[in-house]
């Protein structure tokens, strides 16, 4: 086939077919139905269904792109679970580096990946330009802080699944460790529970494990028996 395009006012359409039920409503068919079908040995290999979605695949297609809405396109078929790979590098399919987004065990996953030569790549996110999280092999690295979006609301780890370690280069700062007069500033030891730590500034001759009282000038640091704050 040619064709000629040579005026640049002119709308062209080198292939066109317009499909309808004859009577002016909208076409009816079987589901497997296509406006464009292309097959291999007699057996499909891409179609395009009267909706514009985008088949590829025997028996129907077992991988499709849908139109889901305007500007929204969707990868989807049925109740099957969706995997897309993305490709750093591709020898064949014993060598290749890639990145998989998909759903597997009805969790969202997004996975570097490698076999043969290829090698398990960092997976960064960041906003702007700026990288703000990336994961290398089993650790999860920051290069900006930690932040949350409400104050004194939300935990690092679940009662039962603490944390192993911290390894820190600075304070280890709370609101209990701001330095506060002890009667009046910080909350009571048994509400701040037992073993929360505190600094105080107005301790009064504080020994180490006794109760701490208030009242001095001395800035001390106080922890929690779950009832009493006591010096230490």
């Amino acid at each position: 086939m040619a064709d000629t395009w040579n005026a640049i006012g002119t709308t062209f359409q080198a292939i066109k077919m317009n499909i309808s039920d004859g009577a002016g409503g909208a076409p009816v068919g079987a589901t497997a139905s296509r406006a464009f079908l292309l097959q291999a040995n007699s057996v499909d290999i891409f179609g395009i269904d009267i909706s514009g979605s985008l088949f590829w695949g025997a028996s129907g297609g077992d991988l499709a792109l849908v139109r889901d809405a305007a500007n929204t396109i969707a990868q989807r078929n049925g109740t099957a679970a969706q995997t897309f790979n993305l490709y750093n590098t591709y020898t064949d399919a014993s060598n290749f580096e890639n990145v998989i987004l998909r759903y597997a065990g009805n969790q969202a996953q997004l996975i570097t990946n490698a076999a043969g030569t290829g090698i398990v790549r960092q997976l960064a996110l960041g906003v702007q330009g700026a990288q703000l999280v990336f994961t290398n092999g089993s650790n999860a690295q920051l290069t900006s802080n930690l932040l949350f979006s409400a104050d004194n609301t939300y935990d690092i780890g679940p009662s039962g699944l603490r944390p192993r370690h911290y390894i820190g280069a600075g304070f280890v700062k709370t609101a209990y460790m701001t330095l506060a007069s002890l009667s009046a500033s910080i909350s009571t030891a048994a509400a701040a529970g037992a073993g929360a730590r505190a600094c105080i500034s107005d301790g009064l001759a504080p020994v180490f494990t006794v109760t701490a009282a208030g009242g001095g000038t001395v800035p001390v640091g106080v922890y929690s028996d779950g009832t009493q704050w006591r010096a230490g």
